[in-house]
């Protein structure tokens, strides 16, 4: 809504680019770049779905991308970049440190099938809180023993189906914000 694509042509422009993203290579060694390209429908829901990107793209984060091409008959890929000293690709990556431990918690366990957006449910199900069913993630169960997941089923609580828009700053909060920001390096 509102873009400049027409809704009739939305799926296949956005099939075309998915299918163009796992074609990429990287101009250094013509390596795929891409770890995975998804449809936003099929890693969020609820009534906010709109606000998310169209296409999810998770670039490989193993190596330094030097620069994308996408590969075409008849044409050489473009020159390799200079390496710059200051090289930082800012990638990000969905799987981290999470560490639990208490009574129910199974000990050693490995969260391998966890991402970052099953923290929330699994700390609220913990809690005794139950778990809002528009929340995305879900609850790591298989995190917890079973005699204590048996005594402590996973409950459910009706969303609020609205988004958090957080608070406004006041201007002298704001400044502070965008200058400890430009500090980090984030804005110029």
């Amino acid at each position: 809504p509102g873009g400049i694509v027409p809704p009739e042509e939305y799926e296949a422009l956005r099939d075309e680019i998915i299918e163009k993203l796992h074609a990429s290579r990287d101009v250094l060694d013509h390596e795929p770049v891409l770890e995975e390209a998804i449809k936003r429908e099929d890693v969020y829901h609820g009534p906010n779905l709109h606000k998310s990107p169209d296409i999810i793209i998770r670039w490989k984060t193993t190596r330094v991308i030097r620069g994308i091409y996408l590969p075409q008959p008849g044409k050489e890929p473009p020159p390799v970049p200079p390496l710059s000293p200051n090289l930082n690709n800012g990638g990000h990556r969905l799987h981290g440190i999470f560490v639990m431990a208490g009574d129910g918690v199974r000990e050693g366990h490995r969260f391998d099938e966890g991402i970052l957006w099953d923290l929330a449910p699994t700390i609220l199900h913990y809690l005794g809180v139950p778990v809002p069913d528009d929340m995305d993630g879900r609850v790591l169960a298989e995190s917890f023993d079973a005699d204590w997941l048996a005594e402590h089923p996973v409950t459910f609580s009706a969303g609020t189906g609205e988004s958090g828009q957080g608070a406004d700053y006041d201007s002298e909060a704001q400044a502070l914000i965008d200058e400890r920001l430009r500090g980090l390096g984030y804005v110029g």
